[in-house]
């Protein structure tokens, strides 16, 4: 097994104006011809033939403060063999958390082994008007929500917190097969896979599986005795 440790990245691409101008060649970056194709562009409160019309008529609507129209995003999901269609739908999925923006974004399919996502979100609210803010917290809950659907399509969590997993984030994620577990590399040569008869993660472990290598395990080993469920941990290659 390699000890390459597989993740999801979430990187954003910082434009010193981020003004109509600049909004439309990021437009017309992530849907380039020649790194995507149509079936793997999407919108969301904006036609992808005329999005600056449809900024300018959410921003004349609430006349929003500041000079910042928008945000560029890139995932690149950790996993070299991705479908391009998977990667589309697990793209949407996580989109979903900003459900009130404006968005446009795009699988590029152009280097096949390295299949990764864009998105441009406007910054105001089309319901409410409010501008959009990333607090901390807020960057925190994204995080759960693109790990919960991440687990759910058996894709790798994202850097900086594959060992810092919330509960609500994993409860309804499903387990990927025992030939293709949840990797966790804080000791290598290990594969680890925890799950239940469901084949649903829960939020809690049984004490009896003696040492594991996640990190934070001891907040997860409470109340065990109320869990109906059968758990086992798979995958233990490499000991004897």
């Amino acid at each position: 097994m390699s000890n390459v440790k597989k993740i999801g990245i979430m990187k954003f691409i910082n434009y010193k104006v981020a003004d109509e101008t600049n909004f439309q060649k990021g437009i017309d970056y992530i849907l380039r011809q020649d790194s995507t194709k149509n079936n793997f562009k999407g919108s969301q409160y904006l036609t992808l033939d005329k999005p600056v019309d449809g900024m300018r008529i959410i921003n004349n609507r609430w006349h929003p403060r500041g000079n910042r129209l928008f945000k560029h995003g890139v995932f690149s999901f950790g996993v070299s063999d991705l479908s391009p269609k998977l990667a589309f739908d697990v793209t949407k999925k996580i989109l979903d958390y900003y459900a009130d923006y404006p968005l446009i974004y795009s699988v590029h399919t152009n280097i096949p082994r390295r299949i990764h996502s864009h998105f441009i979100m406007g910054m105001v609210n089309v319901k409410t008007g409010k501008k959009f803010e990333q607090s901390p917290k807020e960057l925190r809950d994204f995080k759960q929500h693109y790990n919960k659907i991440a687990f759910a399509n058996k894709l790798p969590p994202l850097k900086g917190f594959e060992n810092n997993l919330d509960c609500d984030c994993v409860e309804t994620a499903v387990i990927p097969s025992i030939n293709k577990g949840i990797v966790f590399e804080d000791e290598p040569g290990i594969e680890y896979c925890i799950g239940n008869e469901m084949g649903y993660v829960q939020s809690m472990l049984p004490p009896t599986i003696g040492v594991n290598p996640i990190v934070g395990v001891n907040r997860l080993i409470n109340d065990f005795q109320k869990n109906m469920y059968q758990w086992y941990l798979l995958g233990r290659s490499g000991r004897r």
